[in-house]
């Protein structure tokens, strides 16, 4: 007797070789868009959108989609994207696949295969592919979420954008995902405690040698 089939995901099957499944997924993306599949605009950030640290601390941005169907089509199967940020400012540490409360909504059964590239300074590539089914995926996943965790640590003074680009998602079924948006984020660095205290030692100076030249140029009074 034959076990009941189960449908399986759009991009299982793929070579081990993260470069051969990149190109897959960006050729299965584009076949998928001469399918007659309804497509739904959705919204990728970076959140939070405005942070600031002080020189040394960790920095950690999230990538937040939203815009889904609420546990059911449309819903995410694969991503690719590129963060780019400034490396005199910011230095990348690491990465996490995944939302830290719901888990990986990617991989919720069977997993998926997921890849990082340091491209170059200032600039990383992240991707994840689902080997689950549709369905599966369909029930797992809520209309917003986290793709993933990037931590960097502040190493100088200054601000800098950290942007997405190069976006390419697909849905449960491989059809494109057409992005309505894309939201960035801004990272700056707090001044140092001794800024703060130089310059407001050397305008307490300043204002006190205002005052008393102005003491002494002042006309006795007459009597």
């Amino acid at each position: 007797m034959r076990g009941s089939h189960q449908p399986r995901s759009p991009f299982s099957g793929a070579m081990n070789s993260s470069l051969s499944l990149r190109l897959r997924f960006t050729r299965v993306v584009g076949l998928a868009g001469l399918l007659t599949i309804p497509a739904q605009a959705v919204q990728l950030s970076l959140v939070p959108a405005v942070q600031v640290a002080d020189v040394g601390d960790p920095v950690e941005i999230r990538i937040l989609i939203a815009g889904l169907g609420n546990f059911t089509a449309p819903s995410l199967g694969a991503f690719d994207v590129s963060v780019s940020f400034n490396p005199a400012v910011l230095s990348y540490d690491s990465a996490t696949f995944g939302d830290p409360v719901l888990g990986d909504l990617l991989a919720p059964l069977t997993g998926s295969i997921t890849g990082l590239t340091d491209l170059a300074p200032g600039l990383i590539n992240l991707f994840e592919v689902s080997l689950d089914a549709p369905s599966d995926l369909h029930d797992a996943q809520p209309d917003n979420f986290l793709l993933a965790s990037l931590r960097f640590s502040m190493t100088a003074q200054g601000s800098t954008t950290v942007s997405l680009q190069d976006v390419l998602l697909a849905d449960a079924w491989g059809a494109p995902l057409p992005v309505e948006s894309i939201e960035n984020a801004t990272v700056s660095a707090i001044p140092e405690t001794g800024t703060f205290a130089v310059g407001a030692a050397t305008l307490a100076a300043g204002i006190a040698t205002a005052l008393r030249r102005r003491r002494n140029h002042q006309p006795a009074a007459t009597r």
